[in-house]
């Protein structure tokens, strides 16, 4: 895996680029020098990613998973449903998801983050007094076309085989955490504000 980083070279905020390459062997190299401040962020993001690795499935894999288990009707196809509901996560996260500032280059991180995050939140029992208090949230708020409801609820079921969620209390929280930016305003700080609140 190869990633390029911009690095400031001093403080009139003038930047070159960095390669990083990531072997499978865990050997790194990079195509200049390398500054360990730099070095220190990338370990310890990555460090940040073993942790948390269990909750950072990428979309594009729950996307499958949700659209091996649907039962698809006549002239509906794998790629379409694979097109409207990536494009409801999308926009959940693009018009919702406040709390943290992001560039477009991140948008499937957080797609991915909020994917899973949602997944997690059916399994627990959402009612429990000591959550965040989001009583009365209308779920179509954030449901793109019953697109996201509906990715929640076939996963639950059908692939985690639980019960189907009630998806307002799934979105009320999620609405709760993606617009929480008094709790966390790092992708790193809103995992352990997720974990540390919901116990997930």
């Amino acid at each position: 895996m190869s990633v390029s980083i911009k690095l400031p070279l001093d403080d009139d905020a003038i930047s070159r680029e960095v390669d990083i390459v990531a072997y499978r062997d865990g050997y790194f190299r990079s195509s200049n020098n390398t500054p360990d401040e730099l070095l220190d962020r990338i370990f310890g993001n990555l460090a940040i990613i073993l942790q948390y690795r269990d909750k950072l499935t990428p979309f594009s894999e729950l996307l499958e998973d949700y659209i091996g288990v649907k039962s698809l009707g006549i002239g509906e196809t794998k790629r379409r449903e694979r097109m409207r509901t990536n494009r409801a996560f999308k926009k959940l996260v693009q018009n919702h998801f406040t709390a943290v500032d992001f560039d477009e280059s991140e948008i499937e991180v957080c797609m991915a983050l909020i994917a899973n995050i949602g997944i997690e939140l059916c399994k627990i029992d959402l009612t429990q007094e000591d959550l965040p208090e989001i009583a009365g949230f209308d779920g179509d708020n954030i449901d793109y076309k019953g697109k996201i409801s509906d990715f929640f609820a076939a996963y639950a079921t059908l692939v985690e085989d639980g019960f189907r969620p009630d998806f307002d209390q799934v979105a009320g929280h999620l609405y709760h955490i993606m617009t929480a930016s008094d709790e966390y305003d790092t992708l790193t700080e809103m995992l352990r504000y997720v974990e540390e609140t919901y116990d997930i």
